[in-house]
């Protein structure tokens, strides 16, 4: 009953053994140690159901088990190829920055268009809501804030030059949480 079960199918475990295997020896160890393990549960295999379905997933879980054996088998690399190297050193943090920033601000400010700088202020300086920014401006609510986004970015564009930072530290300028004092702007998040 066994052969006339899985012999049908013979060719296609080979072929999706070949498939996860790579190559021709491993393959066909795959589909040995397969048959091998089918032919033990046999007894629970029930007759009329999907035998290549059956065959497939014993054949996927011997590669599985397979792979997990020699992955414990790989030994560890030596001790030198593993040894930790001290980090860089990081530039200038922003927040030892935010002095120098808040005091740009105003002047940076100054350089957005008309468009941009009105909804910002409204936004940062008076603490106005999207919503009442558009009531207060007549704008759609999703052109406020487009504005704002596209102000904030540009403002830290602004500050990057005139500061000269490196781009990837002035991408924080618009999410910079606190800046010291009251001065102009005392969040230029939110």
């Amino acid at each position: 009953m066994f052969t006339l079960t899985v012999m049908p199918y013979h060719r296609a475990l080979t072929a999706r053994a070949r498939q996860l295997a790579g190559n021709e020896a491993d393959a066909d160890d795959l589909v040995q140690e397969t048959l091998e393990r089918a032919l033990r549960t046999f007894s629970r295999f029930r007759p009329g159901t999907a035998a290549q379905a059956w065959l497939l997933t014993i054949l996927r879980s011997v590669w599985i088990d397979n792979w997990r054996r020699t992955r414990r088998d790989v030994p560890e690399p030596p001790a030198r190829l593993c040894e930790t190297r001290q980090p860089e050193p990081d530039p200038p943090h922003l927040y030892d920055l935010a002095d120098l920033i808040a005091a740009r601000v105003p002047t940076a400010t100054k350089q957005l268009p008309p468009k941009l700088r009105t909804v910002l202020e409204l936004r940062l300086i008076s603490k106005f809501t999207y919503r009442a920014i558009a009531q207060r401006l007549r704008l759609p609510l999703p052109t406020v804030g487009t504005r704002v986004l596209r102000a904030k970015r540009r403002l830290a564009r602004i500050l990057e030059a005139d500061l000269r930072l490196p781009r990837d530290q002035t991408r924080a300028v618009g999410r910079l949480p606190v800046v010291h004092g009251e001065g102009f702007w005392h969040r230029l998040g939110q």
